[in-house]
C-alpha cells in the first residue's frame, strides 16, 4: 500500500514538459512557408516566436510551454485536419492556438498544467486504449 502511495504522490509532482524531439518535429529548413507563416502571425500577435512545430497523425492542434520556465512554445498540428483546411482556415487555426500563448491560457501555466498532465498520465494507467 505504501509503495501504491509513493507512487501516487510521485505521479502527481509538477514537473517541466520536455521539448519535443522525434521524427515528426519539423525543422525549419524542412518546411520555411509553414515556420514562415507561423513567425508572421506570432509577429502579428505580439506573441514569441516558435521553438518548434510538431505534425503529428490525430485531428488535432494545441500549443504546448516546455521548459522549467515555460519558455519554449511548440505547436502540435494534426496532419489530417491540416489537409483538410483551407489557406484562411489554417492561418486561422494558426493564430487561435498563438493566441492561447499571449493570452495567458491558465491551462498552460506550471501548476495546472502540470495537474492536467498528472491527469493525462493517470487515465492512461487506468485505461490505456481509451480512444477518446
Amino acid at each position: 500500500m505504501g509503495v501504491a502511495c509513493l507512487a501516487l504522490a510521485w505521479s502527481l509532482v509538477p514537473r517541466p514538459r520536455p521539448a519535443p524531439t522525434g521524427e515528426w518535429v519539423l525543422s525549419r529548413d524542412a518546411a520555411p512557408a509553414l515556420y514562415g507563416l507561423v513567425d508572421e502571425v506570432s509577429d502579428a500577435l505580439g506573441a514569441r516566436r516558435l521553438a518548434s512545430v510538431v505534425v503529428e497523425p490525430q485531428v488535432n492542434a494545441w500549443v504546448a510551454l516546455h521548459g522549467l520556465l515555460r519558455r519554449g512554445v511548440s505547436l502540435h498540428l494534426g496532419l489530417p485536419l491540416v489537409t483538410a483546411l483551407e489557406a484562411d482556415e489554417l492561418v486561422g487555426l494558426v493564430a487561435h492556438e498563438i493566441g492561447h500563448t499571449v493570452n495567458g491560457d491558465p491551462a498552460s501555466g506550471f501548476l495546472l498544467g502540470s495537474a492536467i498532465d498528472s491527469l493525462l498520465l493517470w487515465r492512461y494507467v487506468v485505461r490505456p486504449h481509451w480512444d477518446a
